[in-house]
């Protein structure tokens, strides 16, 4: 398990992370979470990874094959946690799925960064639009046409209701501002989600969901 996990990363001699030495009969596996501590976030999961599998195929008894196992993924749960599955021979290779799922990966994100595009080029000419039909009255008469109870086509709900809040008003509210409260919950949820695209993190957000779920006991 120490040269297998030491290996996946070219450590070796005072590199190392995990040793095990025996000291008249017993033994001891030890952590060295200074080393441990210099790979970078890819490294770090491929030495765990390498570490729980081989742990895994391992010979020993049951007791010791966990309490070996757990010692090892509590070094950094935050890694661990997407590898627990390991503990089971019949719960979900995910691991295996997402390496399986690499070479179609490029074009995932090709996807994924067009639709992002897309995104924000629609959400940008929405906010144009409703923009203008706030603050420029001749586009408000264009669009109205006479129904000044109905919404406009190709107006948003919130530019809608916040132009109507300020007519409504005696006292005098910026409406852009208005409007701008009532989307914020959506840039937010937008900001959220295409930094987690751009960070390439989604995989860690579906790891996330992955774990929390598989914690729960069916009866």
């Amino acid at each position: 398990v120490c040269t297998q996990a030491n290996n996946s990363v070219g450590l070796r001699g005072r590199n190392v992370i995990l040793t095990y030495t025996t000291v008249e009969g017993k033994g001891t596996l030890y952590f060295s979470n200074k080393n441990y501590s210099n790979l970078d976030s890819d490294e770090k999961e491929d030495f765990m990874e390498t570490a729980l599998q081989a742990t895994t195929r391992t010979s020993l008894n049951a007791k010791t094959k966990n309490k070996v196992y757990n010692f090892i993924a509590g070094q950094d749960t935050p890694v661990t946690n997407a590898m627990k599955y390991l503990q089971s021979d019949a719960s979900t290779d995910f691991l295996e799925a997402k390496k399986w799922f690499d070479p179609f990966s490029g074009v995932i994100g090709t996807i994924l960064g067009v639709l992002c595009v897309a995104v924000f080029l629609f959400t940008g000419m929405s906010i144009l639009f409703d923009v203008c039909y706030l603050v420029l009255p001749g586009v408000q008469a264009i669009l109205e046409r006479g129904e000044e109870d109905k919404k406009p086509f190709g107006v948003s709900k919130e530019a809608y209701y916040s132009l109507k809040d300020s007519e409504r008003d005696d006292e005098y509210k910026n409406v852009v501002i208005m409007y701008l409260k009532r989307r914020m919950v959506l840039f937010i949820i937008m900001a959220i989600c295409v930094g987690y695209l751009i960070s390439g993190k989604l995989y860690d957000v579906i790891a996330y969901f992955i774990d929390a779920f598989s914690q729960i006991n069916v009866k």
